[in-house]
């Protein structure tokens, strides 16, 4: 298997085991379909607006020390 794979964790806390990574052939059939992406309501965008800039706010004072 070729290519490079990254976990990302933002700096919250979390946690990664037995992860198990494995080519899949093209002759498999992944139950692939084509899906639209859902219409996130502007309430709900903003909210996670409001949580990413805390995460940032929490990463600066953690590179600050």
């Amino acid at each position: 298997m070729a290519g490079n794979t990254a976990a990302i964790d933002h700096n919250d806390p979390v946690c990664y085991r037995n992860l198990q990574m494995r080519s899949i052939p093209e002759t498999e059939d992944i139950g692939h379909s084509d899906v639209q992406p859902a219409v996130i309501p502007a309430d709900t965008l903003k909210a996670e607006a409001k949580k990413l800039e805390a995460i940032i706010q929490r990463q600066a004072k953690r590179v600050a020390k």
